[in-house]
């Protein structure tokens, strides 16, 4: 599978990922982290360190996931709901204007992604050259608190690798921070993040987050019933259950709740 950018080794860029089979365990590493209460940049880094076997063809790990472009995370977040198969196609969201709910159709598996630009990471504005933003640069900003201009000016700081004149970022007119912006945005893969539906009760625009938290990742407390579940009817240790692929877990699980359906209980009394 690829990549819409790609990770740099050795000055290659590589683009193909696997993730791993996904055990119960790998699972609830990935609800554990998408239900902590970090920033959302550490919750996307947990996330895909747990569910990534390799990355350019080499053993994924959290320092190359940091490392990864943030339109490559998104994408691969997606990719990641699609795999654990967990989307029923249908959302809810509530409308922005008359606050009504409405349903509407979405599979994250298929949203579009913007390639990475000619060049990628790398582009040069007025001398300087900038490489595109990365995780580890959201983590950054999310750790220290900054939005607005003071976080486009320290992504414009983290993401400097040379330049042929001195650059003072604080210095930078709001004119030099548009241009790197834009140089950075057609050289950054991008995943859709939002999308645009009408009310069907007001009839006006809403605009629908699709971030992470959007996402129908698994819940702790979700793994744990099933977990108790098999348990309590196979009298497996959690180490023997959560060790089971996905697939075999909802098997055992189909199977339990077959033999309690009210019709296996007549037959065992007919």
């Amino acid at each position: 599978m690829t990549l819409p950018g790609g990770i740099m080794r050795d000055g290659q860029r590589l683009r193909d990922y696997r993730f791993k089979t996904l055990t119960g365990g790998d699972e609830l590493a990935i609800a554990e982290a998408f239900a902590a209460d970090d920033g959302v940049p550490q919750r996307i880094t947990a996330i895909l360190t747990a569910a990534l076997e390799t990355l350019g063809g080499a053993p994924a790990t959290i320092e190359d996931v940091r490392a990864l472009a943030v339109g490559d995370r998104q994408f691969l977040m997606q990719q990641l709901v699609a795999l654990l198969d967990t989307e029923t196609g249908w959302m809810t969201a509530d409308c922005q204007h008359c606050a009504e709910p409405f349903d509407f159709a979405m599979r994250f598996g298929d949203l579009p992604c913007k390639p990475a630009g000619e060049g990628f990471p790398i582009v040069t504005v007025d001398g300087a050259t900038f490489r595109a933003p990365v995780g580890g640069d959201q983590e950054a900003l999310a750790a220290e608190g900054l939005e607005g201009e003071a976080a486009q000016r320290r992504v414009v700081a983290l993401c400097l690798v040379d330049s042929k004149m001195p650059v003072d970022v604080g210095q930078l007119d709001e004119a030099d921070l548009a241009r790197i912006d834009t140089a950075l945005e057609a050289v950054s893969p991008e995943a859709v993040t939002e999308t645009s539906l009408d009310c069907p009760s007001c009839g006006r625009t809403c605009l629908v987050d699709l971030g992470i938290d959007a996402m129908p990742l698994p819940r702790p407390d979700t793994l744990y019933q099933e977990v108790h579940r098999i348990a309590s009817a196979y009298h497996w240790s959690e180490r023997e259950i959560l060790a089971l692929p996905r697939g075999r877990r909802q098997r055992y699980l189909a199977l339990i709740a077959r033999d309690a359906a009210p019709s296996s209980m007549m037959r065992r009394s007919a």
